[in-house]
């Protein structure tokens, strides 16, 4: 009887061992699919990214050409305000103040 009892006690132990082993095994693989996965993710939003540098370069030329012209549109209104401002400059360094 005692011989019976050692046989399904290490019966347990090996079916625990080999069950183990095959979840450690599974988990492995699982793993290994989500690095494959996850990487060709990356690559999707790299090539997205590079197919958005033409639009982001239009965008910025636009944005360029608008504030030149706001510039240009502001620089008449702002002229008679900077040589005054120029002329007290050079008052305020000849009088050491």
């Amino acid at each position: 009887m005692g011989i019976i009892i050692a046989f399904v006690i290490l019966g347990v132990i090996i079916v625990g061992i080999v069950s183990g082993g095959v979840a450690i095994y599974n988990r492995l693989v699982m793993l290994k699919y989500n690095v494959d996965k996850n990487f060709a993710n990356i690559d999707v939003i790299l090539k997205q990214r590079v197919d958005e540098i033409p639009n982001l370069i239009a965008v910025v030329k636009k944005t360029q050409g608008y504030e030149e012209s706001l510039l240009q549109s502001y620089e008449p209104l702002f002229f008679p305000l900077a040589l005054p401002m120029k002329k007290y400059n050079w008052l305020m360094k000849s009088a050491n103040c």
